[in-house]
């Protein structure tokens, strides 16, 4: 922390209506229920204290000082290092290694929630048909009979060792009682069902290969929706919220995919203090299709409203319906925002678009502090160096996805851009068109190979450490929360991960297999497994 204070007010302090939910106890790791907290700024209430004892914790502070013990009094780290005073629940790690908890500085993630049917997002992992058909008889075991699990995107064949779909046969064979609709990213570009999936779709005009079990993906993703209800929604936001902390993610920021109204859900468990994953949410043009319905938005709403937990962050990555703006409407949003405080955010995939924005970045850059304003370019994996050191000279940050995991090529420069010193975040793209899990992408970032193995970026290759950062106190200044998150420092929120391995020195491929044994929001137990289990209870 360096000692500034945070004077955005709570939920609370706002006068939002905060409901408890029925008969719904808050969870302790130490404390009672209803014990006294920070107001839920942290992330529902926090908790009394805890101590993480015999562990390896990469605290991602300046020095990258790694400690063994790390002391949490109401919701924020009090005191980490060698050795620290124990206070209420102490946890013996066992030599497991903390990290501080992951951000995805660019997800479409209210889309990926309300993908229909359960997704079964473990198969983004999966290296072989049978690691596929494991992750789906392990959704199948949590889900009720008759159901539809589905995978919509973020993998493809090319991940497999197979080098193929998985066959009807084998996709019945684990989950028998379930209809299953899986469709990639990239690959073949194609969706596959089961045989129970079969009946559904030909049942809705669907055609489906007798053979092989394969159809068009819009076609298939469309007749799943036009059958999706308010409570299958209700529903996918809990389990996506569920799986990306099992993962060690504690905070997205949402770049749009998913109407407003749709959000009625993740914003029911904010008001309830129940929310177990920090939102940072910028409007864009999937919203509001035209500039003028996102200025009308932004005139009628505060700059930065939330808290700590759920927070409107900006505009982008889009301003309007199509993927980029043309100039005339990019200077108009620009110079609208610059004028308002506003962050904005911009879809910046080739060279043409990084051109032009930097241009009109230059030109509003004279007569406002648009860096402090954290304006961004995202998607620039295929910017000159001309273009990324005027990046650098404008002192913006950038958002680098790792989308191209599941491509056949890569040129993302995460390299480059550390080497400029520009300030950059980790992110996905997930899920439509990237995997979601965040140790595919980290991986991605160090090893330079997409998920058939291949090298496609080896000169573009980070350090573990680096990586790390990208996907932690680099995601956190992207929002302006570097202050209270990205690193375990005395101070700021204890958001943190306990890994299943350590990932320092795992080897290289065994990054993917990562996951969070124990996932902490501001102290708080989200996601906990394994010998961890009964800090939940």
């Amino acid at each position: 922390m360096d000692g500034q204070q945070d004077n955005r007010l709570s939920r609370r302090q706002l006068g939002i209506g905060v409901a408890a939910a029925s008969g719904a106890a808050v969870v302790g790791v130490g404390s009672p229920a209803g014990a006294a907290g920070n107001g839920g700024k942290g992330g529902r209430d926090a908790a009394d204290s805890l101590t993480l004892v015999n562990g390896t914790i990469v605290t991602l502070d300046a020095r990258g000082s790694l400690a063994r013990e790390l002391a949490i009094e109401h919701g924020r780290v009090a005191e980490v290092g060698r050795k620290v005073r124990r206070t209420g629940r102490v946890v013996n790690l066992e030599g497991a290694t903390v990290v501080p908890g992951l951000i995805d500085s660019h997800q479409h993630f209210m889309r990926a929630c309300h993908n229909p049917g359960h997704e079964t997002r473990d198969i983004e992992s999966a290296t072989s048909v049978a690691e596929l058909q494991q992750a789906l008889a392990d959704k199948a075991e949590q889900v009720p009979a008759g159901e539809f699990l589905t995978c919509i995107g973020g993998w493809n064949r090319n991940g497999l060792a197979e080098a193929r779909l998985p066959t009807v046969a084998e996709l019945d064979e684990a989950a028998p009682g379930h209809p299953v609709y899986l469709s990639e990213t990239g690959g073949g570009g194609q969706g596959v069902a089961n045989s129970l999936a079969r009946a559904f779709f030909e049942s809705a005009g669907v055609p489906v290969n007798p053979d092989t079990g394969t159809l068009t993906p819009a076609a298939g993703r469309a007749a799943l929706v036009a059958v999706q209800t308010f409570d299958d929604k209700r529903q996918g936001t809990a389990e996506g919220i569920a799986h990306v902390a099992g993962l060690g993610m504690t905070m997205i920021s949402d770049v749009g995919g998913a109407l407003l109204p749709d959000w009625v859900h993740a914003n029911a468990l904010w008001r309830a203090d129940q929310l177990d994953l920090r939102l940072r949410q910028f409007f864009t043009g999937f919203e509001f299709p035209t500039l003028d319905a996102i200025k009308t938005f932004v005139d009628n709403n505060h700059n930065k409203i939330g808290d700590d937990v759920f927070r409107v962050i900006g505009v982008g990555e889009r301003l309007t319906s199509g993927s980029t703006a043309d100039v005339p409407t990019l200077t108009e949003a620009a110079e609208f925002l610059s004028a308002r405080g506003w962050t904005l955010i911009l879809h910046s995939l080739s060279n043409a678009d990084n051109t032009a924005q930097i241009a009109v970045f230059q030109e509003i850059a004279q007569t406002h502090d648009i860096a402090a304003m954290r304006w961004q370019l995202h998607h620039i994996n295929d910017i000159t160096p001309e273009n990324l050191q005027l990046v650098a000279d404008l002192g913006i940050p950038v958002g680098l996805q790792s989308y191209r995991y599941t491509s056949a090529s890569g040129a993302t420069p995460f390299r480059r851009v550390l080497d400029l010193g520009i300030r950059a975040g980790g992110g996905s793209d997930a899920t439509n068109v990237a995997a979601q899990n965040p140790w595919l992408m980290i991986y991605h970032m160090v090893s330079g190979r997409n998920n058939a193995g291949v090298l496609i970026n080896g000169d573009q290759r980070i350090s573990r450490l680096e990586a790390l950062r990208l996907y932690t106190s680099g995601s956190a200044y992207l929002t302006g929360d570097e202050h209270h998150l990205g690193s375990l420092e005395v101070g700021k929120y204890a958001d943190l991960a306990v890994l299943s391995a350590d990932y320092l020195t795992v080897p290289e491929d065994r990054i993917r297999k990562l996951r969070s044994q124990l996932t902490l929001q501001a102290g708080r137990a989200v996601h906990a497994t394994g010998r961890y289990a009964s800090i939940l209870t």
